[in-house]
């Protein structure tokens, strides 16, 4: 219809009964590709451009005939057009879109899916879910670390799943490569070949591995280590955990970091000896077991607050990664990459020198024009102290003037030639000349006889 009024300069009105694309429709140019019906709304922006007509916007009320309880007749004309494009749309959806096969599809039954021998009516993406992903990974885990299904059970699960949701985007990425091993480290970059060697960038000792990461004994990485254990310590201070099991989770982080062997003892508490019995080092690796949740949920009833040991642990897990995996995984990509530039600018500086030396010992002082000259007052030694940028502007002036002298210079040159060849030439002819009147003076003069 907008297309068949674009010749005609007449008034129109273009109604909807959607706020959001009637706004679109009057105010912008563009329509996002992922707004709702935005084929549409960019068609209807597409046409408008090119009418001459004056258009008015007005909203309209959808499904006025049930909404309004009235008859089609009694609706107002825009009603009764959106009905109408109700209907039209209700049908090419029919048309184009037919529904699924009938052993597929049945009337007024709801979503459903069959997993194995059972069908699922609600809830069916998480029970999906549940049934292809995290069987797999039970099964996956298990395997890795010779579980049994009880083991599985012992860890938090639910705090894991509830602090995921507290992490960056990047943060979270980062975990996911660490989990499944596919972290750019040492071991992984030699088995895609883009490394020759393993070794750790920070310490240049064993193979780079996920565990090394975390345990190297470079400076850096006990530094960083030393800072994440403190902002760890004052975190669980504003938690209000007990002192005693604050204490026991520094205390072996710290021997975990030094390689340090950490075996349970009866002076630790509950969650502690059931943790180190399942294994410190997932602790470590944000997967600690209930047993932590138990122990600060009784802790915070008998305190009488309102705290829950299943928040307590989320942050905790929460904070394990982002306070002490992450910093580490920083500041080993900081070391690489700045190593490489420091390599880089190293290897320029040297050139830089190199070049200096090579143009102050090929040129005199005397052999410049007197304007230049000053670029050879400083020693060679003390250029070689000055930074990068000054030797570097040093070495182009230095080019610039050896070059003016030498176009000084070969001009000099070419004018002391052309001169010469003249000279030459005009000694010549004079000599041709005198040689002439020389023996035309002999032939005038007489032989005298003995």
């Amino acid at each position: 219809m907008m297309e068949q009024i674009s010749s005609k300069k007449v008034q129109a009105t273009i109604s909807c009964d959607n706020d959001r694309a009637l706004e679109v429709c009057e105010h912008y140019s563009y329509v996002n590709a992922k707004t709702k019906h935005s084929d549409i709304v960019q068609s209807i922006i597409y046409v408008k451009k090119k009418l001459e007509s004056i258009l008015s916007y007005e909203k309209v009320m959808g499904h006025a005939d049930t909404k309004k309880k009235k008859k089609y007749e009694d609706l107002t004309r825009l009603e009764q057009l959106n009905f109408q494009c109700d209907i039209i749309a209700k049908h090419s959806r029919k048309t184009f879109r037919p529904a699924a096969p009938d052993e597929m599809h049945y009337d007024g039954e709801h979503l459903s899916a069959w997993i194995g021998q059972d069908k699922i009516y609600s809830e069916v993406a998480s029970q999906v879910k549940k049934y292809f992903i995290d069987n797999l990974a039970d099964l996956e885990l298990c395997r890795k670390y010779s579980w049994r299904q009880a083991d599985f059970n012992r860890i938090a699960w639910d705090c894991i799943e509830k602090s995921s949701t507290m992490l960056t985007c990047s943060t979270n990425h980062y975990i996911s490569k660490h989990v499944t091993g596919f972290l750019p480290i040492g071991r992984n970059m030699v088995r895609r070949s883009h490394w020759r060697e393993d070794y750790c960038p920070r310490c240049k000792s064993g193979t780079e591995t996920s565990s090394h990461l975390l345990q190297c004994n470079h400076a850096d990485c006990l530094e960083t280590f030393k800072k994440s254990t403190n902002t760890l310590d004052l975190w669980l201070i504003r938690q209000k955990t007990p002192d005693k099991l604050r204490e026991e989770i520094i205390h072996f982080l710290g021997k975990w970091k030094t390689k340090q062997s950490c075996e349970p003892n009866s002076n630790l508490t509950s969650p502690m000896q059931a943790q180190m019995k399942f294994g410190w080092i997932h602790f470590v690796e944000g997967r600690p077991v209930k047993d932590f949740e138990i122990y600060m949920d009784n802790y915070y009833k008998t305190q009488a607050m309102r705290k829950t040991g299943k928040s307590w642990l989320a942050s905790l897990i929460h904070k394990i990664w982002t306070v002490l995996h992450r910093p580490q995984w920083d500041n080993r990509n900081a070391h690489v990459h700045n190593h490489n530039e420091e390599s880089e600018a190293s290897r320029n500086t040297e050139n830089l020198q190199n070049e200096l030396q090579d143009l102050y010992t090929s040129e005199l002082k005397e052999n410049l024009l007197v304007r230049d000259q000053h670029l050879m007052e400083q020693s060679m030694e003390r250029l070689l102290e000055e930074p990068d940028a000054y030797v570097k502007a040093w070495i182009e002036e230095m080019k610039v003037a050896v070059w003016e002298r030498d176009q000084i210079f070969s001009a000099d040159q070419k004018m002391e030639s052309a001169l010469m060849r003249g000279w030459m030439v005009k000694r010549k002819r004079n000599d041709s000349e005198d040689d002439a009147s020389e023996s035309k003076r002999n032939k005038n003069c007489p032989v005298s006889e003995e």
